[in-house]
């Protein structure tokens, strides 16, 4: 059996994703920072991540590598997106966005390698800001661009090893991270797409359990909804 873990799969797409591999038949390990519930969630096994805490990534795959001999795909799925503009933002939220978005994901990739016994698979959750770069969202966009030049740097280092390593941009959906959009921006966003609507949860995760099996595609971007990509 195979096995992957999610960071950040207790709600949102991550959830989609974990449902989705378990139903594949992969042996999926999720992780949560807040308490949630977990009916109906029995194949997934849960550990607790914080990525603010430098530590918590090396002790997660520590308390992992007492489970299993192997791991076969690792999704940095867990992020954080606060607004506001340069002129407001205050530094502490700057920081703790990178930290998250960011070095979160260098510190789990770094932790799971030694897992990686034979190939695999990192893919990294990005957004459409990485590129668009839109107003009120510096710190999201940013983390979200240098995430896409980790994944290609994660490439070429780790090619090797026939570890893949590449970037999923979900595109708008409609998730907890985006409940806080007026309706007039709901709109703006989904007109901005060529077939005029927002991704699905399912779609999303459908295509990144695919990528997960694939064996000849790394360093790569893919956009999974119709917006063009500047």
């Amino acid at each position: 059996m195979k096995t992957v873990l999610i960071t950040g799969a207790s709600s949102g797409l991550g959830l989609a994703l974990a449902k989705r591999f378990a139903a594949e038949q992969w042996q999926v390990f999720g992780t949560y920072r807040t308490a949630f519930d977990s009916k109906g969630l029995e194949k997934v096994t849960w550990f607790y991540l914080d990525l603010e805490q430098q530590d918590s990534p090396r002790n997660l795959f520590s308390d992992i590598s007492s489970k299993i001999s192997r791991l076969d795909a690792l999704i940095n799925n867990a992020g954080i997106a606060t607004d506001h503009l340069v002129a407001g933002l205050p530094v502490d939220e700057w920081d703790r966005t990178m930290t998250v978005n960011l070095k979160g994901a260098y510190l789990c990739a770094q932790a799971a390698l030694p897992l990686f016994s034979n190939g695999g698979h990192i893919l990294n959750i990005g957004s459409y800001a990485g590129f668009q770069g839109p107003a009120g969202q510096s710190s999201y966009a940013a983390s979200k661009a240098a995430l896409h030049g980790l994944t290609l740097s994660l490439a070429s280092e780790l090619a090797g090893r026939n570890i893949r390593v590449n970037t999923l941009c979900p595109g708008f959906l409609l998730t907890k991270m985006t409940a806080s959009l007026s309706d007039a921006q709901r709109t703006r966003l989904i007109q901005m797409n060529l077939l005029g609507r927002s991704n699905s949860l399912e779609e999303v995760a459908r295509f990144g359990a695919f990528l997960a099996t694939t064996e000849n595609i790394s360093g790569q971007l893919f956009s999974l909804d119709s917006r063009v990509l500047p």
